[in-house]
Order: C-alpha cells, then structure tokens, then sequence
C-alpha cells in the first residue's frame, strides 16, 4: 500500500515538474518506478503516466 502512495505522490510531482518546466517528469519516473516497482514495470507506468499527463496538461491549458 506504502508503494501505491509512494508512486501517486511521485507521479503528481513528476507532473508538476514537466507542466512547469516543460519536460522531463519521465526523467524523474523512470529511477522512481524502476525502485519500487521493479524494471519490468517502468515502460508501462511511464507510458501511463505521459498519456494521464497529456490529457491533464491540455485541461488546464485548454484557454491559453
């Protein structure tokens, strides 16, 4: 459960990163996921995340 909330909480981050800078939340991701989740996990939750991030960035971008 630990690690559920650890990878949510790392996510949003990752997020906030990539809408403020403009990039690299999967730099950030993909060490984080590959520690707890394991390697075989990195490619699909990363993948996940960009595609969750996308739809969230156009959302609150969506008037400018």
């Amino acid at each position: 459960m630990v690690e559920y909330i650890l990878l949510v909480v790392s996510g949003f981050v990752a997020w906030i990163v990539s809408t403020v800078g403009g990039g690299g939340g999967a730099l950030l991701l993909v060490p984080l996921v590959g520690f707890i989740a394991g390697a075989q996990a990195v490619a699909p939750v990363t993948t996940l995340a960009t595609m969750v991030a996308g739809g969230g960035r156009a959302f609150v971008f969506w008037r400018d």
